[in-house]
């Protein structure tokens, strides 16, 4: 299988459930080869080459270049791939041409509710939709969104995999709280997720400022960087909650300072999965999130989490002193929120789901000896 990416780096939920997904599929009799339009960080090259995967690099660095179509067509040769997998905006459009060059069936993954906000590409995807032989979407909601952009045939949903970490452990929690100045009695929220507006973090630093009237002892650490980081640290700054923020930028530990989380936030306005919600989950602690996107999907309402109205700082502020207040809500919400996720989110379970699709398409190929099973 080839998949193609425009670029492979570990900021994000689709590289890290790539590289993942990558040795469970392996051990399933699929080999996954990415080739990758621009650059790829070395550490995910690394992940992925030790899982049992390959990863080919192209000299393109232009936004729009036609060789693209080449390169694809020329690697799903050399790769002898009998699918290729697109993601993302140019990766599928480039892709399904390519791959149609040498006679591969295309599948679309679709990652995202916000596939390109320009209008050109998505004219451009939606006449190339026949062309594949399958659009698979990551949620409900992912579809849907597709769906409403046009240009979608036969198409899947498969819920993502994410690998256990195993349950929160309190003693490594105290140390990455006493690593960051954390005091040992706060009550911590955590959030992870690039700083631009449809994750939303100005709603949630909002709730926090209310929240710590009631509750001065919450902390919030936001793990993440991107164009609005100047913006939010001058709101911190604006609200006085300079000694209750932490601003991490970035982090290739993520899954260490996970455990020093108490309450797990995602306020995103468009959530296509929401990957480090459920990582919060498997950690076995509560997670609040916004009824938008793929989250309501994800989280039960008052069993392994609670849904606040996007956007609403006020209600969001509510949910965090109520889960603050009543800690045995929490620690029982956490637990049935680790129960839920070991069952609906294993990696096992979705390699399995994308051995079937994958194979599914394949066979279009030899049966039809075409692109298309439409």
């Amino acid at each position: 299988m080839l998949g193609i990416l425009p670029s492979l780096f570990p900021h994000g939920g689709t590289p890290r459930k790539l590289a993942s997904v990558t040795r469970h599929l392996r051990e399933r009799g699929i080999r996954k080869v990415f080739m990758v339009f621009s650059d790829a960080d070395e550490g995910m090259v690394d992940k992925i080459t030790t899982a049992g995967g390959c990863v080919l690099r192209t000299p393109r660095r232009a936004a729009s270049d036609p060789r693209l179509i080449l390169d694809v067509a020329g690697a799903s040769v050399r790769s002898r791939a009998d699918v290729v997998v697109t993601h993302f905006a140019r990766a599928d459009i480039y892709g399904v041409l390519g791959a149609c060059l040498v006679g591969r069936p295309v599948i679309k993954e679709v990652e995202g509710i916000l596939w390109s906000d320009r209008g050109e590409l998505v004219a451009c995807d939606r006449l190339l939709g026949p062309l594949r032989s399958l659009v698979l979407a990551n949620s409900k909601a992912a579809l849907q969104a597709a769906r409403r952009r046009g240009g979608v045939g036969r198409a899947a949903m498969v819920y993502p995999g994410i690998e256990d970490a195993g349950p929160r452990d309190p003693e490594l929690g105290r140390q990455v709280r006493e690593e960051l100045g954390i005091a040992g009695r706060s009550v911590v929220v955590g959030h992870i997720g690039g700083f631009i507006a449809l994750r939303r973090q100005e709603t949630l630093i909002e709730a926090i400022a209310m929240a710590a009237r009631e509750a001065p002892q919450l902390q919030l650490v936001l793990i993440g960087d991107g164009p609005l980081r100047s913006s939010l640290a001058h709101q911190v700054h604006l609200l006085g909650l300079d000694e209750n923020v932490t601003m991490l930028g970035y982090r290739g530990d993520v899954d260490r300072l996970r455990h020093a989380f108490d309450v797990y936030v995602n306020p995103a306005e468009a959530e296509g999965f929401g990957l480090a919600t459920v990582e919060g989950m498997l950690t076995g602690i509560p997670v609040i999130v916004a009824d938008a996107g793929a989250s309501p999907e994800v989280v039960d309402d008052g069993q392994t989490g609670v849904i606040v109205p996007a956007g609403d700082s006020t209600a969001l502020a509510r949910a965090i002193v109520g889960l603050v207040q009543c800690p045995d809500r929490a620690s029982a919400m956490g637990q049935a929120a680790r129960v839920a996720a070991l069952q609906r989110f294993s990696m096992d379970r979705y390699a399995d789901d994308l051995e079937r699709v994958y194979r599914y398409a394949a066979g279009c190929r030899h049966r039809r000896g075409g692109t298309s099973c439409g």
